[in-house]
Formats: structure tokens, sequence, C-alpha cells
């Protein structure tokens, strides 16, 4: 009687220990999947601020200062990870009227486009240019080109 008493002592400790080892593997399983879960929204919320650094300028008319911070964007970023045009899922490319499909450099936007015209009256009036076209990696879901008319 005895032994049977320490036996059934003995199984529910067993028992026990399984019930914590089961719950720990649980809890384990559990946190990392939320943990995954944080990341990739983290992730996509940077992916949408990055894309609307440039997607912003799409819907709005655009003097050649608006170029130029486009171009400086592009070239920062490209700058400070290394690329270059042979990295197209990653360098950004700034097209433009007499530069389409190359990439555009501050030299080229201030000295080959006309900033402003004359109005009739005489008064300097800056042009305005439109985002034609805007185009993101399939690879990455980042933009990589945008064109400006």
């Amino acid at each position: 009687m005895e032994n049977a008493a320490k036996a059934l002592l003995m199984a529910g400790g067993v028992l026990i220990g399984i019930l914590i080892l089961t719950l720990a593997a649980y809890l384990y399983a559990s946190f990392g999947g939320t943990s995954q879960v944080i990341q990739d929204r983290m992730d996509s919320n940077e992916l949408e601020q990055f894309n609307n650094r440039f997607i912003s300028y799409q819907s709005k008319e655009c003097t050649i200062y608006d170029v130029l911070t486009v171009v400086n964007m592009a070239n920062e970023f490209n700058d400070k990870n290394e690329l270059t045009l042979s990295d197209t899922n990653y360098y950004i490319t700034v097209g433009g009227p007499g530069k389409i499909n190359n990439n555009l450099t501050i030299d080229d936007v201030t000295s080959d486009w006309n900033s402003y015209s004359t109005t009739s009256a005489g008064e300097f009036k800056l042009n305005i240019y439109k985002v034609k076209t805007i185009k993101r990696s399939s690879l990455t879901g980042r933009v990589n080109y945008i064109e400006f008319e």
C-alpha cells in the first residue's frame, strides 16, 4: 500500500512535469508567431513610408524644386546603400524630358530643364512638371523608377 501511494505521487509529478513542458512549448510558439507578425507590420509600415516619399509627388503639380528634391532623395538612397544601376530591384532611377529611362542627375535638371518661363507681362513663372510614371520593384515592393514630364 505504501509503494502504491509513492507510485501515484511519482506518476502525478511526471504528469505535472509534462504539463509544464507542454505549456512552455505552446507559449514559445505563440510568442514567436506574435513577434513575426509585429516584425512584418513594422516592415510593411517602413515600406509604405518609403514609397510615400515618392508617391506624394504623383498627385500634385511639381516645380523644378520638387524634381530636384526627388532626384536628391533617390541619390541619397542609392549612395547610402551603395547601389549601382545594375541593382535594378533596389536602385532608384529618376527620368525626365530628354533623359527618359536614364538616371537624372542634379546637373541634368539644373542645366537642361527650363525651370521658369516669362509671362507676357515680363514676370517670371515657375514651369510645372508632373509625374508621368512611378514603378515599383516586383521583388521588393519599393519605388524604383519615377519619371517626370
